[in-house]
């Protein structure tokens, strides 16, 4: 089963209901959850960190997170990759998602106008957390790409070398709207 610690709408767990995974999770918004349960949604209001707690020792497939991190202080970061370590069966997936703060169109965008979220979390710091807390490996996918119709060419570097210019307006792209 996978296990969700931040529902929302509970979209999530229809996609996953929809392809036959057994899914429930909680969200510390009250509204949220009435909304996930009359939908025929599991789930709960605990604390996000809180919850795998409660899971058994390798007892779920996976734990995704989409959203939460920024939210969380350090300490309850940390807590909550412990846990989920200890939930999750051999070869079990946590999935934590978060803005990019490494792109300026994301580090400095309306997302943080959200009293919410504490802090960015930068994508190395999550994929260094986790491999030091024990898990075997960590992965960074980007999962939006630069939009290709407003991204810089390298033709738009005119007099720069070829590889230079493909170089520079890669970094560029990465930097000004990247994922």
């Amino acid at each position: 089963p996978v296990v969700d610690l931040a529902v929302g709408r509970g979209e999530w767990l229809d996609v996953l209901g929809r392809e036959g995974i057994a899914a429930s999770g909680v969200d510390t918004s009250k509204r949220a959850v009435t909304a996930a349960a009359k939908r025929g949604f599991d789930v709960a209001r605990p604390h996000a960190t809180s919850h795998p707690a409660g899971l058994r020792e390798s007892s779920v497939g996976a734990i995704t997170a989409f959203g939460p991190v920024e939210r969380l202080g350090s300490p309850a970061l940390l807590e909550l990759v412990d846990r989920a370590l200890v939930a999750l069966r051999p070869g079990g997936l946590l999935t934590l998602s978060a803005a990019n703060p490494t792109a300026l169109d994301v580090g400095a965008a309306d997302v943080w106008l959200d009293p919410a979220r504490r802090r960015p979390v930068h994508p190395d710091l999550l994929e260094l957390l986790v491999l030091t807390r024990g898990f075997g490996e960590a992965e960074v996918r980007w999962l939006r790409p630069v939009d290709e119709g407003l991204a810089l060419l390298p033709e738009d570097l005119a007099g720069l070398a070829p590889a230079r210019a493909a170089a520079l307006a890669d970094r560029l792209n990465r930097v000004i709207a990247g994922p």
